[in-house]
């Protein structure tokens, strides 16, 4: 009474395996791309940029705008 039918959980593993395939794949090919992108010339400058950029110095920024008319 407590368990599932078992058609319900052969389809509820087949959709947990193929996602958990899924993402392996996923993951398996972004890290690829990684490794071969710089021999191909396929680098986004925008993030090499993005990478290089001058961060402002937390001490000085500040967390609200001065009020107008002070």
């Amino acid at each position: 009474m407590g368990a599932p039918p078992a058609a319900s959980y052969n389809r509820s593993m087949k959709i947990l395996v193929r996602a958990v395939i899924s993402g392996f794949g996923m993951s398996l090919g972004a890290a690829l791309f990684r490794k071969v992108s710089d021999k191909l010339g396929l680098n986004d400058d925008k993030q090499a940029s993005a990478r290089d950029e001058i961060r402002p110095d937390p001490s000085t920024v500040t967390s609200r705008p001065e009020p107008e008319g002070v």
